[in-house]
């Protein structure tokens, strides 16, 4: 059987007395995975989360046969962090999830565009987002400002910092305990992690080279301050 993805359609579906399954054109599975490798096998697991984003990308977005790829990685990264914090449970998902006529991903709730319509902001403070990131946001390449504040995130990720444009990350007030280790390649000016569990800060905090802002009240430090926390030039600056 050949069936061509040039002109999409709204859904495909094939039965057979053995086994019932929808069809995910492989042009963008692989657009996917060219993308995120690590999620390869996310992508080809129907009970992945990055599985039933690209399934909605596919199925669900009227305007898919417009989008650039660029584009559609941009709205698959964003509905597999919708699908991992459990959007549909958040206090305002205003616009999230759907392009309906006059509506862009630049009209989603907290959410603010360039020019050429990619994510240079996130401000999702006190909206119920909950669980973790999942590795797919770092495909948010042109995020600079992320205000995910007073929520319920387990973890402050990795991840985060090794994002090329990222330069402010505000976290707090979501019950972290630990600040991880931090790649010498980062970009970022100002960290927000007041509130939280945090009991140490770790070595690599020398790594922030351009930080200027640190905010770390109201968590349960102790101990010593490691001594690389004044090779942070910028600091207070």
């Amino acid at each position: 059987m050949w069936i061509s993805t040039a002109a999409r359609p709204r859904y495909v579906h094939i039965t057979h007395s053995s086994f019932s399954f929808s069809l995910i054109p492989e042009p963008l599975r692989t657009t996917l995975k060219l993308a995120s490798p690590s999620s390869t096998y996310e992508l080809h697991n129907d009970n992945t989360n990055q599985y039933r984003a690209m399934y909605w990308l596919y199925y669900d977005m009227k305007k898919y046969d417009n989008y650039t790829d660029a584009e559609r990685i941009q709205l698959w990264a964003l509905g597999t962090f919708y699908y991992d914090t459990l959007g549909h449970q958040w206090h305002n998902k205003e616009n999230w999830m759907t392009d309906k006529k006059g509506v862009t991903v630049c009209d989603w709730y907290g959410l603010t565009c360039d020019a050429d319509g990619m994510v240079i902001e996130m401000n999702l403070a006190d909206n119920r987002v909950r669980r973790d990131l999942p590795y797919e946001f770092t495909l948010l390449s042109k995020l600079r400002y992320l205000r995910l504040s007073e929520n319920s995130l387990r973890t402050l990720p990795t991840l985060l910092f090794e994002m090329p444009e990222l330069d402010v990350i505000d976290f707090d007030a979501n019950g972290i305990k630990e600040i991880p280790h931090i790649p010498k390649r980062n970009r970022v000016r100002e960290l927000y992690l007041a509130q939280n569990r945090i009991y140490e800060i770790p070595s690599s905090i020398g790594e922030l080279q351009k930080l200027e802002v640190l905010w770390l009240w109201k968590n349960d430090l102790s101990g010593t301050l490691p001594s690389e926390i004044g090779q942070l030039a910028n600091l207070g600056k």
